[in-house]
C-alpha cells in the first residue's frame, strides 16, 4: 500500500527523525527551519479566536500575558480557545505604577522539606514607580509580601542574579549624582529578604563606567569605551 503523505510532510518527518538521531550540526538551526517550514509553507488557514488591544506595553512571562503595566493577567485557555483573565488588580491599589516585573515558578524537585506552599507560591515580583519591590500570587493577584526600597534611588528595573533564587533590583542612572552611576540591591526570593545593596560609582569603577548588572555572583561593569569587567560579588 503506497504512502499517501505529501513530500513536505515528509521532510518534516525525516527533519525531526534526523534531529533525534543527532545529525544536525546545530539543533537550534534545525529546529527554527522545522518551525518555518509548519508556520509558513503550509496550506494551513489561521482563525482568529480572540483578540484585546491596550494601550500600555504588553508583556509576557511564564506563559502568562500582562496589560496595563502588569494589573491584569490572562492565562490557559477557555471554550473559545482564547485565554482567561487569572487577575486584575483593584483599582484600590495601593502602589503606582509597576515598571518591571519577574515571574518565579516553584520547581517541584527543589521543594525539599521546608518547602511550605503558603510561602513559596508561584509569584510575580514586581517594582513600582515608588520603589516598592511588590510579591504577587500569580494566581489571584493577591500582594503576598511587599519591601520599600529608597526612593531616592528611583529602582526601575529587575533582574535574575541566579534564576528563582535571587534578583537584582537595579536604579536608574541617576545624573543628579556626581559621583554615582546607579544603585543595584540583591534580594534572596524564597525569604523574600534584603542581602546587599552597592553603589556604581566613579571613584571606585572608573570615569567612564555607564552601566551595571548582577549575574551568578558576578558584578559585571560596561564602560564607555566598550570595555566589559567582570568582577566577582560575592
Amino acid at each position: 500500500m503506497g504512502d499517501s503523505s505529501s513530500p513536505k510532510e515528509l521532510d518534516i518527518l525525516q527533519a525531526l527523525t534526523s534531529r533525534e538521531y543527532g545529525n544536525n550540526k546545530s539543533c537550534y538551526r534545525s529546529n527554527l527551519n522545522i518551525l518555518r517550514n509548519l508556520v509558513c509553507k503550509s496550506n494551513f488557514v489561521y482563525r482568529k479566536v480572540w483578540e484585546k488591544q491596550s494601550n500600555k506595553s504588553i508583556s509576557c512571562e511564564g506563559g502568562r500575558i500582562y496589560f496595563n503595566n502588569f494589573r491584569e493577567c490572562y492565562s490557559g485557555y477557555t471554550r473559545t480557545l482564547g485565554p482567561k483573565l487569572s487577575y486584575q488588580l483593584p483599582v484600590s491599589f495601593p502602589y503606582e505604577k509597576i515598571e518591571d516585573a519577574l515571574v518565579c515558578q516553584t520547581a517541584q524537585q527543589e521543594q525539599g522539606l521546608s518547602w511550605k506552599p503558603h510561602v513559596h507560591r508561584n509569584s510575580l515580583f514586581g517594582i513600582t514607580r515608588d520603589s516598592v519591590l511588590v510579591r504577587f500570587d500569580i494566581q489571584t493577584g493577591e500582594v503576598l509580601e511587599s519591601i520599600h526600597l529608597p526612593n531616592r534611588f528611583c529602582f526601575r528595573n529587575l533582574s535574575w542574579e541566579t534564576e528563582g533564587h535571587s534578583l537584582s533590583v537595579k536604579s536608574i542612572h541617576l545624573e543628579s549624582y556626581d559621583d554615582i552611576v546607579l544603585v543595584l540591591a540583591l534580594y534572596d526570593v524564597c525569604r523574600f529578604s534584603f542581602v546587599a545593596m552597592m553603589e556604581v560609582t566613579k571613584s571606585v569603577f572608573g570615569r567612564q563606567v555607564r552601566d551595571a548588572s548582577l549575574s551568578q555572583g558576578l558584578l559585571i561593569t560596561m564602560h564607555i569605551t566598550g570595555v566589559v569587567k567582570n568582577l566577582q560579588f560575592y
